[in-house]
């Protein structure tokens, strides 16, 4: 059976017993038609150059008569009795013949206009600075406009200022999270730019506003999704793509962790010692801290928080660094200078070894389950890739990658300051630290209700357990046992509170845009 073009659109080929081809078929039925590549005709793998019925390969093939299908050759015949198979019909393969000659020069031009890598090679050859890592975002634009005639309309492209990263970046690009409001207007301006320079008519940037209800993909077991709209989530960087913020608070939030206590009373503090007060607050996205001290400085000495939230686990002890609690802790949170500060998690309660053992710890969790009393205090990490594109054959070598999200951040989280970083962590006063922890990042699936992650191991995963109350505690070394002391807990409910700011992002992109239509109109 042969292989005609369809006679309605003379583009398609159809079999010589069909009538149209079935997009033609969708159009006369009304039927939307979907904007699909279209594949060589030849090879049916891959896409056909525009304007013509083959790729480039194939072309390059006819053009010189290896696929000539006007030869005598005998083509091989196999025995399909020994491998197996059924004996089905054939058919001979239609091969679209080339009549115009085509110069061999213009292979070359084809495949030039259309390669990625050598967009990327001039790109790289313009640049002086031979240890930048070439862009891959600007030559995949060229390419994509280069190849479709219609004009291109980038739909959607933005950067998240959440606290968690998705995905990592890989050649020169960018992590999908863990960015700085500030940083967040920089790089849209780079990729709208990118965009334009390319010869795209157009692009709409996502989004407008934060949007709380939104997931991530390796954030979405440690929830509740059912009320994941009640509370934000600084965990999860799909929440974050806006230029608008809603952040806690009906008109401000409780503390704006910047070094300058004065949001903070005595009706705050929840421990003392003889030296040191710690002071807690909370709100739909974080739980606050404020250590303090009479003649601390937080700057150089280390502080030690622990913390007991689930009575399923914990241990009373640390191998690492050495310390002993007079409860059962889940987490610890250490102080130690601006670049090696974080929080520690006993292991039993690490959530990323209990759901991603073999991807990350090449072990099955459920069967050498961590003892309940362990006293192994590790960093948390949250996975960013499960498996390698290409799977390494050593099985000693895991598979996924993550990032240690425990890691804490120094900066200023004012938003009315200069030096404004969105993701700061902690920030040092005269006499203490002031401290800021997402809910997740101590294992709150829904924190409207106080739900935290049960033990994982009796649960097989992660299950809902309500409490009422947590222990915090506070020393500066290692003075045995560290006291703690019972902090009780409230949900909010259904009852949320907000206010909108707008981002640096904002007035960095209508700064820029203005400037751009300003140059347009001269």
């Amino acid at each position: 059976m042969k292989l005609i073009k369809c006679p309605r659109c003379d583009l398609n080929y159809i079999q010589e017993n069909e009538k149209l081809c079935k997009v033609c078929q969708r159009e006369l039925k009304g039927s939307q038609v979907e904007d699909e590549m279209e594949l060589c005709s030849v090879c049916n793998a891959a896409p056909a150059l525009p304007g013509r019925d083959v790729c480039l390969s194939c072309l390059k093939e006819m053009a010189s008569g290896g696929s000539d299908t006007d030869n005598d050759e005998t083509p091989t015949v196999v025995d399909e009795s020994t491998i197996g198979l059924n004996s089905v019909s054939t058919m001979d393969e239609i091969i679209p013949q080339i009549h115009e000659d085509i110069p061999e020069t213009e292979f070359g031009d084809i495949e030039s206009e259309l390669s990625l890598e050598s967009v990327i090679e001039d790109e790289e050859n313009e640049d002086d600075d031979d240890s930048q890592v070439a862009d891959t975002y600007a030559p995949y634009l060229e390419v994509l406009n280069r190849y479709h005639e219609m004009p291109v309309v980038i739909a959607e492209y933005g950067i998240p200022t959440g606290r968690g990263i998705s995905q990592l970046g890989t050649d020169g690009e960018v992590d999908s999270g863990h960015f700085s409001e500030s940083e967040q207007g920089d790089y849209l301006i780079d990729c709208y730019d990118d965009i334009i320079a390319a010869g795209s008519a157009g692009s709409c940037l996502s989004s407008w506003q934060d949007e709380w209800h939104k997931r991530t993909w390796n954030t979405l077991y440690a929830i509740d999704r059912d009320r994941s709209v009640y509370w934000s989530d600084y965990q999860t960087s799909g929440q974050f793509f806006g230029l608008l913020a809603f952040d806690p608070g009906e008109e401000e939030s409780v503390c704006s962790v910047d070094g300058q206590p004065d949001e903070w009373s005595a009706a705050d503090i929840v421990h003392e010692t003889e030296e040191l007060t710690l002071s807690l607050k909370y709100d739909e996205k974080f739980i606050y801290l404020y250590a303090q001290g009479e003649d601390l400085d937080a700057a150089a000495t280390p502080l030690y928080i622990p913390i007991d939230l689930t009575p399923n686990s914990g241990s009373t002890h640390s191998e690492d660094p050495a310390l002993d609690f007079e409860r059962a802790c889940d987490f610890l949170i250490v102080i130690d200078g601006e670049d090696d500060s974080r929080v520690l998690v006993q292991e039993r309660y690490e959530a990323l070894m209990s759901t991603y053992g073999m991807e990350y710890y090449l072990r099955d969790a459920y069967v050498n389950t961590p003892e309940v009393d362990s006293p192994t205090f590790k960093p948390i990490y949250m996975a960013v890739t499960l498996q390698d594109v290409v799977p390494s054959e050593d099985k000693r070598t895991p598979s996924g990658e993550k990032a240690e999200t425990g890691a804490l951040h120094y900066g200023n989280a004012d938003p009315a300051a200069e030096d404004y970083d969105s993701l700061a962590d902690f920030c040092f006063s005269d006499d203490g630290v002031e401290i800021r922890i997402p809910w997740q990042l101590l294992n709150f699936s829904d924190p409207s209700q106080m739900l935290i992650h049960d033990d994982y191991y009796s649960c097989y995963g992660v299950e809902n357990l309500q409490i009422e109350s947590l222990y915090f505690g506070l020393a500066t070394n290692g003075a045995q046992p560290i006291a703690l002391s019972e902090v009780p807990l409230e949900g909010w409910g259904n009852d949320v509170t907000w206010h909108e700011r707008l981002k640096p992002a904002y007035s960095a992109l209508k700064a820029h845009w203005t400037e751009e239509g300003d140059s347009h109109a001269q």
